[in-house]
């Protein structure tokens, strides 16, 4: 028998207790930069049981790592943040050398005996300092497989060519509003066993792929019901996962999402390292006796099927007319949300959902401020109740003790009567008959039942 992770019956809930204790907290999400994995980089060096090599730089003179754990025959080989804005993975694998790093030594050897594991975080520190996707050239490295006019793209193609890894994974993050199909659920997970051509050609590696991912449903399935996906097996040459399934390894692109309205990610994060020590255990343990099921029966990933803010049914007065209408509007995107959708919103899920067919959209009214006095919360709720969103104060008299947002009268647009589609800037109220029972304040929903209560995370 080959040794398993932990041991057989390692669970969920002892892999959550150790990864509390033991998580490399010292990187925050959602933003990662290079010199927050240079700190772990220096200290992981001191491990012996960890190589450590810089294999590379980037376009713009920045190192890129390569940890080694292990010395088994079967080598798997992950990287990271080939797109600067996609940080998660690359937390999670550092959480997870500090969590082998945690392990008596004889369970840590245990994990290992069997397997070479390579993996390259942040594969593009020059995105990732200014946080977005490109590289330093403008180039989206996961687009250069095939001409490698990047020095990214070219270090990642020499080391899958050098290491000619069993199992490759490409880690990255994926929209927040992708829907795991079309159920109303958020794709926190998605999963692709990417082609090696344009016809789609099964061989036994690509299989074995579909396999493991497979097992990675089957352990997530009583954590994130319903909550996973699959993306579309269109061949593309110029993907770097396509090219490593055409090179002969197992790829499996592993895509981060979202579980609520908080744009930290660290429920992906946490599955994540799960899933690390998942494939410890499969390759340790596999048979030749494997289903592709799971992965199969994966909904499709929905794309811009979830929204921050779903608001059904709201009464709208234009002039003397009056109609219904629901609205989407996403904030995760957009610091002061976005109108994204308006009209009949069936086919789209909340994040937040709000079920408005008694209440009213109302622009909100003005304050002139003409004499001091103290904005606390409990005064902003009070203003709010009677309707009032924006304040004037030309002179400057009104002291800000609260945290939430406070309006003033630039930000009251001349066309805020009516919600219009791709509006940002947004801020309204929600009333009854009688009430203000919601406010609205840069796109992220409040509710006043007692207090200024937010309904996002």
């Amino acid at each position: 028998m080959k040794h398993a992770p932990m041991h057989d019956d390692f669970s969920y809930q002892a892999f959550d207790a150790l990864y509390e204790s033991h998580f490399a907290n010292r990187i925050a999400l959602p933003r990662v930069r290079h010199v927050n994995i240079e700190t772990h980089i220096a200290e992981i060096k001191n491990w012996s049981w960890v190589q450590v090599e810089e294999v590379g730089q980037s376009f713009s003179d920045r190192s890129i790592y390569l940890v080694t754990v292990g010395s088994g025959n079967t080598s798997l080989f992950a990287w990271s943040q080939m797109h600067g804005d996609e940080s998660t993975a690359t937390a999670s694998i550092f959480d997870f050398l500090f969590m082998l790093n945690a392990l008596p030594e004889n369970e840590r050897k245990a994990c290992l005996d069997e397997v070479t594991f390579h993996f390259l975080p942040m594969l593009n520190p020059d995105g990732a300092e200014v946080n977005t996707r490109y590289n330093a050239q403008g180039i989206d490295i996961n687009r250069d497989a095939r001409n490698l006019q990047s020095p990214e793209g070219r270090l990642l193609h020499s080391l899958l060519n050098r290491f000619s890894p069993d199992y490759a994974f490409n880690l990255h993050d994926q929209s927040p509003y992708y829907g795991a199909g079309k159920r109303g659920k958020p794709a926190i997970l998605s999963f692709l066993a990417p082609p090696m051509d344009a016809g789609r050609q099964c061989p036994p590696h690509r299989e074995r792929a579909m396999a493991l991912i497979s097992h990675y449903v089957n352990r997530l399935t009583n954590l994130i019901p319903e909550c996973m996906g699959r993306y579309d097996d269109t061949y593309s040459p110029i993907a770097f996962g396509d090219y490593a399934t055409q090179s002969g390894a197992s790829c499996i692109l592993i895509e981060s999402g979202a579980h609520d309205t908080s744009d930290k990610r660290e429920l992906a994060r946490r599955l994540n390292v799960w899933l690390l020590f998942q494939t410890l255990k499969w390759v340790n343990n596999t048979s030749t006796q494997y289903s592709t099921r799971a992965y199969l029966n994966l909904p499709q990933n929905a794309e811009d099927h979830m929204t921050d803010l779903l608001i059904k049914g709201v009464k709208v007065k234009a002039g003397s007319k009056m109609f219904s209408l629901d609205m989407a509007i996403d904030f995760q995107r957009h610091n002061t949300g976005c109108i994204r959708e308006l009209g009949d919103l069936g086919d789209l899920a909340g994040f937040i959902t709000i079920q408005a067919s008694e209440l009213a959209y109302q622009t909100g009214q003005v304050f002139n401020v003409v004499e001091p006095f103290t904005l606390s919360d409990s005064v902003y709720f009070s203003f709010l109740l009677r309707g009032v969103l924006f304040f004037h104060d030309p002179e400057n008299v009104m002291e800000i003790q609260t945290c939430l947002p406070v309006l003033t009268l630039s930000q009251l647009n001349k066309d805020n009567n009516l919600p219009k589609r791709h509006k940002k800037q947004v801020n309204f109220l929600l009333c009854d008959e009688c009430t203000v029972r919601y406010v609205v304040l840069h796109g992220r929903p409040y509710s006043l039942q007692e207090s200024i209560t937010p309904l996002f995370v």
